[in-house]
């Protein structure tokens, strides 16, 4: 009695998982959104009039896939069907409808932006802002995150990028980055609040609606900063805390008020947070980091 082995033909189950991995890729991978919270949020919160309007600063032209083969092809990208002998061809047929040319300054070459996912592995989305210009260090910005706004400076026209990074698994983290390109380098400044969307974590974390104003106003008196507008002791973000208190801050700390409702004010606030334990953050990264939440107004 014989028995015969089944025949593989490698080179076919190779082009069956990369076909897979095409398929699962550009289904924006729908069902990964499990450990991801409060993905999307709305930009006139923490925006100052910013646009939405992404098709009037991102192109694409016929050179933008040879700018990107280049950078395949010298190992800078790190995504899905870069590693190894992967060919471009298949990582094109991928990725292609997320890459853009973005000009953020009226005098300099347009930037290549990458947004979306990067990977099976992270339920992230990513923006990467690459200067095809330098042969080294061509990768100048990288975050995890969607694009929530933008907005142009009415004197130098130069274009301003906002990001949203928004948590995963059990965190409630998020920052809306504003990243611009000057004295030749990508800077990014941060603000923060926190939030989640899974029902483990009581709300609501910000208003509808905010009146942006010039007016910076002080503490009177050490406040406590709340993530909701309630005084919350029992069970507001389950295993993690018992109350929605952010941190406290101390009298004289400088801040915005961008809504007030039934004697809770929607706040930003830019400095004088108290040198103490959080359950949601880390006081020596916020000396100088605006934080949102709530305050009890007396």
């Amino acid at each position: 009695m014989s028995f015969s082995l089944p025949f593989f033909d490698f080179k076919m189950i190779r082009t069956f998982i990369i076909t897979l991995l095409i398929f699962l890729l550009t289904s924006h991978l729908s069902f990964s959104q499990s450990t991801t919270s409060l993905v999307r949020v709305p930009e006139h919160v923490f925006v100052n009039n910013g646009k939405t309007t992404f098709d009037s600063i991102l192109f694409s032209n016929k050179d933008i896939e040879k700018q990107v083969e280049k950078l395949f092809n010298r190992k800078v990208l790190s995504h899905d069907l870069t590693m190894g002998d992967s060919k471009f061809a298949h990582y094109w047929e991928v990725f292609s409808n997320q890459w853009f040319w973005v000009k953020l300054k009226p005098n300099r070459p347009p930037f290549l932006l990458f947004k979306g996912i990067v990977s099976l592995l992270d339920e992230k989305e990513y923006i990467e802002l690459y200067d095809v210009n330098k042969s080294e260090d061509s990768l100048i910005y990288t975050s995890s995150g969607n694009l929530l706004a933008y907005k142009e400076h009415p004197f130098t026209k130069e274009i301003i990028l906002y990001i949203h990074e928004y948590p995963c698994c059990q965190s409630a983290s998020h920052n809306i980055i504003q990243v611009r390109y000057a004295n030749g380098e990508i800077r990014a400044k941060e603000r923060f609040f926190v939030g989640r969307d899974t029902g483990d974590m009581v709300g609501p974390f910000y208003p509808d609606s905010v009146q942006q104003t010039k007016d910076y106003k002080q503490l009177t008196s050490k406040t406590t900063l709340r993530w909701s507008p309630a005084i919350v002791n029992s069970n507001a973000f389950i295993g993690r805390a018992k109350s929605n208190v952010i941190i406290h801050y101390d009298e004289g700390s400088i801040y915005k008020v961008l809504h007030e409702n039934e004697g809770w004010q929607f706040v930003v606030m830019f400095n004088g947070i108290t040198k103490e334990q959080s359950s949601v953050l880390n006081y020596t990264n916020f000396i100088n980091r605006p934080v949102y939440g709530w305050i009890k107004v007396d």
